[in-house]
């Protein structure tokens, strides 16, 4: 797995696969909105890190059709004529567009949160309302799928199970593997699944108390899969947690999960996150990040000792153990 980001060439533009909105909410200085920073592949902390320049890479979504290698010459063309077409920046144009956008209804959400509209235990009516949660639902689908972590992964599902050699990647084949990350991203079949999977689970929102924070990081929506199954794109999903903001995390389980855990109970409920669950989410996001980890205070050490701790928090025997909640 090779570590990269935040690249930029003299003909490149630096394109994000977190939003700079989201990412915000993360600043530790909300003026210069900057962010602190844990760098995984060389375990250091930077502080004072823009978030222009977070979470993105130069030219990211941009495919170069002089570039695309497949092994079959009439494929090759048709999919350079294809791309051509649209232009490299599309995919980077169209998550602007149409996907950035429904980040107004997290936005509501969180100022509802901040405004105090929603109180500790009860029933929080936006996410209950089936538009909002669809339209949050689609964002959060390509929030996952969008990022750098997730064309790693799967660059590594298509090595390990294809037969066709025709679709392992090596550095000159790189913009083949752009070529089937955005095919996915427009796949109406996976969005929709993905979409639908998401809306139909069990939605908590947990609230962080004071002297403690939430992180995030490049790789922002953490997917806890069972993995004594066989591995795919969002199949065997047990529980999603994605971090709104430093005090305030939205967690979604499947059905079968929440029951055996005994959670349905809370339920589109606002509940207060004690902290071992804090500290279990916040292993997520270090041990999940593709390679770096964004907060918005100096709580570095925890981050630092998350990711040389092993807490064996992808078995889901161990949940319970560290997912407990305040009343």
């Amino acid at each position: 797995m090779s570590l990269r980001g935040g690249k930029l060439s003299k003909k490149s533009t630096l394109e994000h696969y977190v939003q700079q909105r989201y990412l915000k909410y993360f600043a530790s200085d909300l003026k210069q909105l900057n962010v602190f920073v844990f760098d995984k592949a060389k375990n250091e902390i930077r502080c004072n890190q823009p978030i222009n320049h977070i979470a993105c890479e130069g030219g990211f979504y941009d495919i170069n059709i002089d570039k695309i290698i497949t092994g079959q010459e009439g494929l090759n063309q048709e999919i350079k004529l294809f791309f051509k077409q649209l232009g490299k920046d599309f995919t980077d144009k169209y998550l602007s567009s149409y996907i950035e956008p429904l980040f107004n209804f997290i936005d509501n959400l969180v100022n509802q949160f901040a405004n105090k509209e929603l109180c500790l235990n009860s029933h929080v009516q936006s996410i209950q309302e089936e538009y909002n949660r669809n339209q949050i639902s689609f964002y959060i689908t390509f929030q996952y799928l969008r990022t750098l972590a997730f064309r790693d992964y799967f660059q590594d599902l298509l090595n390990q199970n294809n037969k066709n050699r025709d679709f392992l990647f090596d550095e000159n084949n790189s913009e083949y593997l752009k070529i089937i990350h955005t095919k996915l991203l427009f796949n109406n079949n996976l969005v929709s699944a993905i979409q639908k999977s998401i809306a139909g689970g069990i939605w908590i929102l947990g609230q962080v108390g004071k002297g403690s924070v939430l992180y995030t990081s490049d790789n922002p929506v953490y997917v806890l899969a069972d993995f004594q199954k066989e591995p795919g794109i969002f199949t065997n999903v047990l529980l999603i947690s994605y971090p709104l903001t430093p005090n305030l995390l939205l967690l979604i389980m499947s059905p079968e999960t929440a029951d055996r855990l005994k959670y349905k109970e809370l339920e589109n409920r606002l509940v207060e996150l004690n902290p071992r669950a804090i500290d279990y989410f916040n292993h997520q996001r270090v041990t999940g990040a593709y390679r770096s980890v964004f907060y918005s205070n100096k709580q570095m050490d925890k981050a630092m000792h998350f990711h040389s701790t092993d807490l064996n928090l992808s078995r889901e025997d161990k949940i319970s153990q560290f997912f407990h909640f305040s009343s």
